[in-house]
């Protein structure tokens, strides 16, 4: 087996960023740092297949294609990550990339072993901070589990590659990305169903989260009862289906979820049965923020 150390250095890389990460949550958590409204815009099974076939694909040419002697896939690899060091708006990670071009170049032309391990170590950089938002890189004390973790995929990734072929490196991409989604799937499958209860001056509400594989999406409009109901909504879905009534100006982008692609089972009444409809939008938007269930971006 060629480049043991690879192993041994993102074994280390891998446990200081499981241990970062237990020493982050000590710190209050930075807005900047909190995900973005932007990955749970797309669909739930969109997001599988994008995390366990599509990245693992692209990724896996993109910074693992110079390793191998494919020269398709190797020029494709090159022109990449050129284009990304051009078009990427980080000036830490247009910085290494420059650095990582230089090293490709001064490594395609003299190749000796020090300058191809200072490319590897390079290309697994490259590839951790390219996952980084942005905005972890001004909030110095949550960027070191992200950074040493995904290092450590770097360097695993590569280590496959040179070892064995791009085929397998994707497959363990693939597997590596696959594992959260799995814990992801367990909460949303299998949530805790506890009833819970809000009121206010406009709204008596009882809310519980549910399977995803209880039922399809549905709300039902208020009628003579004066309750909005819904068996199984998203939250942000149920924000959405107000502004679609009312043919509102698309705000939904203001909020994210806190329990991403979660469901739930509303019960809404209204207290008004006058103006019930009045400023419903802005009831519901106060009943989901009050309970926690989304956030301003």
């Amino acid at each position: 087996m060629q480049k043991k150390w690879l192993l041994s250095l993102g074994l280390i890389s891998l446990i200081l960023g499981i241990i970062a990460l237990y020493i982050s949550q000590t710190f209050p958590i930075s807005e900047s740092v909190k995900p973005t409204s932007q990955l749970y815009s797309i669909p739930f099974a969109i997001l599988i297949l994008v995390a366990v076939i599509v990245a693992p694909i692209l990724e896996e040419i993109t910074f693992r294609g110079y390793f191998i002697k494919n020269k398709i896939i190797k020029w494709f690899s090159i022109i990449v990550i050129t284009t990304l060091s051009v078009i990427s708006n980080n000036i830490a990670l247009k910085i290494l990339l420059i650095v990582y071009i230089i090293f490709l170049i001064y490594n395609n032309s003299k190749k000796n072993k020090f300058s191809l391990n200072i490319l590897i170590i390079l290309n697994a950089l490259v590839f951790s901070l390219v996952h980084l938002n942005n905005d972890y890189l001004n909030n110095i004390e949550f960027i070191f589990a992200p950074l040493f973790i995904r290092f450590a995929m770097g360097l695993f990734l590569v280590w496959i590659c040179i070892n064995f072929n791009i085929i397998k490196s994707m497959i363990f991409h693939a597997l590596w990305n696959f594992v959260p989604l799995i814990l992801l799937s367990y909460a949303l499958f299998f949530p805790n169903t506890e009833v819970n209860y809000f009121e206010n001056g406009d709204l008596q509400v009882t809310w519980s989260r549910v399977s995803k594989s209880s039922s399809k999406v549905n709300i039902y409009p208020l009628g003579k009862k004066n309750v909005l109901f819904s068996k199984s909504s998203e939250a942000l879905f149920l924000l959405k289906s107000l502004e679609w009534s009312k043919n509102k100006n698309d705000s939904i982008c203001s909020y994210k979820p806190t329990e991403p692609y979660m469901s739930y089972k509303f019960d809404i009444k209204l207290k008004d049965t006058i103006n019930k409809s009045k400023d419903l939008h802005k009831k519901i938007e106060t009943f989901l923020i009050e309970s926690k269930l989304v956030e301003k971006n």
